[in-house]
């Protein structure tokens, strides 16, 4: 008779604990779904909030062009080696070709007077 009881009363703990366990891993599910789904609002919204404040198109920047790429001569590039390597030999590190601007259009016709 007791352990009849005792087994009972253990197959209802474990159904309790069962039962708990799901109950909590359904929480948590409903927990990510509703943080997901804020999320996606979130994301939404601000979607349209960039696509509302764009007033004014993308402008792009002008292209660096290093110097190496402009029209040089031949002589010139062996030169322009040349004294890279020497300067390596100095114990120097090899450098790099300088970055040439473009300037804006308005600019291009102005003289430029060094500081």
């Amino acid at each position: 008779m007791r352990l009849k009881e005792e087994k009972e009363r253990l197959l209802l703990e474990r159904k309790i604990q069962r039962l708990e366990a799901r109950t909590l891993r359904e929480q948590e599910k409903a927990h990510i779904a509703k943080k997901k789904e804020a999320l996606r609002q979130a994301r939404l919204a601000d979607q349209q909030l960039q696509k509302e404040s764009k007033t004014r198109p993308t402008v792009k920047k002008p292209r660096i062009q290093t110097s190496l790429h402009q029209n040089l001569q031949p002589q010139e590039l062996q030169i322009s080696e040349e004294a890279v390597q020497e300067g390596v030999e100095e114990g120097g590190h090899r450098a790099r070709p300088q970055r040439v601007r473009r300037l804006p259009k308005h600019l291009q016709d102005c003289e430029i007077t060094p500081k």
